[in-house]
């Protein structure tokens, strides 16, 4: 993968292999670390964090999908600390099943609205209920509606959040109960995931979601057998202008599952996968590798 030791190239398979499997592709229900490890490849939030091996970088919040991380400073947040006005950035698309198309603010809102889904409601959805405006009014709304796909996604589509309001198409208003210092750290989660109208389809995290997954990252899901395989490729709809944080180097991500801690060992040290996916290295071999000059 490297054509000198620290230069990245572009191109190629990354193979990955381990014992078990994602908890959900879907990003409203994501929450497991070795899930994590690849919700960033096909999901895309308002703010993000820097990817980056120096500790300071590495924790500093940037505008993804966003234009602009909202301040004091640029007029997004207003005096209180209550109000966060975000723009989307021209080109931030979805490849849907009916062709490639922009992401809107109504997709921004959305996502924020379907964590209350009450079929399958998000284990991050106390957050949110705790800061913005209105949801937990909307969420408990929902308690009322019959529990049929089309009833819960006509609530969701037509009923408003005070605290998430669609000002135009590329524009969003946040409201939060009260100042929240950690805001936009909770809209960096894979929880706050903009969502295309199409998840309206399907119970959050089902198997006919898992199969559904639409993305807005540089990958997006080409194949996903649970407990055994996930194959990600690169997504025609994104574009690296306005994705300053994953270089997308890789062509294919290949995760391959259900192998034991030692076959999976064995199989990254002979070159036949190239990282571990969801387990660590056996102790014992631990001092063999931190002295030996392998780079990966």
């Amino acid at each position: 993968m490297l054509a000198e030791p620290g230069i990245p190239t572009r191109g190629g398979t990354l193979t990955m292999v381990g014992a078990g499997d994602v908890d959900f592709l879907d990003p409203a229900l994501a929450y497991h670390t070795v899930t994590r490890g690849i919700v960033r490849a096909y999901t895309r939030q308002l703010v993000t964090y820097v990817s980056s091996r120096d500790r300071d970088s590495a924790g500093m919040l940037v505008a993804d999908l966003a234009t602009k991380v909202p301040s004091p400073a640029n007029s997004r947040l207003n005096a209180s600390g209550t109000q966060y006005v975000f723009t989307l950035k021209d080109g931030v698309r979805w490849n849907s099943p009916t062709g490639i198309r922009q992401i809107t603010a109504r997709d921004v809102v959305r996502g924020l609205k379907r964590l209350a889904h009450p079929l399958a409601p998000s284990p991050g959805l106390s957050y949110y209920l705790s800061t913005i405006t209105g949801l937990a009014e909307f969420r408990d709304g929902l308690t009322g509606v019959a529990r049929t796909a089309d009833a819960i996604a006509d609530y969701i589509e037509q009923t408003d959040v005070a605290g998430l309001r669609v000002l135009n198409d590329t524009e969003v208003c946040f409201t939060t109960r009260y100042p929240t210092p950690d805001f936009l750290n909770l809209l960096a989660l894979p929880f706050a995931t903009p969502a295309p109208v199409e998840y309206l389809r399907h119970v959050p995290g089902s198997a006919e979601m898992n199969q559904s997954i639409i993305s807005n990252g540089p990958y997006q899901i080409d194949r996903y057998v649970p407990d055994e395989r996930i194959v990600l490729v690169r997504n025609p709809a994104w574009e690296e202008r306005t994705d300053e944080v994953r270089p997308s180097y890789l062509d294919i991500i290949d995760v391959r599952e259900g192998a034991s801690e030692a076959e999976a060992y064995e199989l990254v040290a002979a070159g036949a996968a190239d990282m571990l996916w969801d387990i660590q290295p056996p102790t014992g071999k631990l001092t063999e590798l931190l002295g030996g000059d392998d780079p990966r």
